[in-house]
């Protein structure tokens, strides 16, 4: 087993226009250890989302070699990268996406169902890691009946479900004022320390400062 969970060569993306290419990565290199918590950092129109969605196989790279979990993802399949999606990557977003009308409890459930878990083993592991995040006592709550700190634990929570090799976090601190950015960034650190590989999209240097290690990107490139 490698000890870098993430190697990236040269990466670039361009999206065609009429007219002309929009060049959002140029040319990224970086590579990312086991058990590393790490933050990509980079002002508005850097390439930080496009980065995001190509380290979580959400889209694809023009051209260059990604290189996650000794896999080499550009020879996978539709089907193939949504299981890397669904087994190796937790993700956690600023506007925490769970589902309104469902309670913490099914949220945190809805990965495992789809990885086909059985019931008893999704009920006690939703229960588990709602615990872990100190949510024990809103397992029945709905989103609304929450504050923007409770839904981002909920977030962490489910991006736990399904046990992902690395936490895949775009700006989890965005939506919340500074007590609620020191909770969720204790928790992101306190999974890091159980081993867990933490990767956070910010743009806040304050958040960035709290990891062990800070790629700066500007203009589609990894410039340190």
């Amino acid at each position: 087993m490698s000890k870098y969970i993430i190697k990236m060569e040269n990466i670039i993306r361009e999206y065609p226009f009429k007219g002309g290419v929009v060049k959002a990565l140029r040319g990224a290199n970086f590579k990312i250890k086991r058990g590393e918590c790490i933050s990509i950092m980079g002002p508005s129109g850097s390439g930080k989302s496009t980065l995001m969605n190509v380290i979580g196989c959400l889209d694809r790279q023009t051209s260059g070699t990604y290189i996650l979990d000794n896999i080499d993802v550009n020879t996978l399949n539709t089907d193939e990268r949504a299981d890397i999606r669904k087994k190796i990557i937790g993700f956690v977003f600023q506007s925490y996406n769970l589902l309104p009308k469902t309670s913490a409890l099914r949220n945190v459930e809805m990965p495992m169902i789809y990885a086909k878990m059985k019931r008893k083993t999704r009920l006690e592991r939703s229960e588990e890691l709602l615990g872990l995040v100190g949510l024990s006592h809103r397992i029945h709550h709905l989103p609304s009946e929450m504050s923007g700190g409770e839904r981002q634990r909920v977030s962490i929570a489910r991006s736990l479900a399904n046990d992902p090799d690395f936490i895949l976090a775009d700006e989890p601190t965005g939506n919340l004022d500074s007590v609620m950015s020191a909770e969720i960034m204790k928790i992101l650190k306190n999974l890091n320390d159980q081993g867990k590989t933490i990767i956070i999209v910010t743009h806040e240097a304050e958040i960035a400062n709290q990891t062990q290690r800070v790629l700066h990107l500007r203009d589609g490139i990894i410039t340190d």
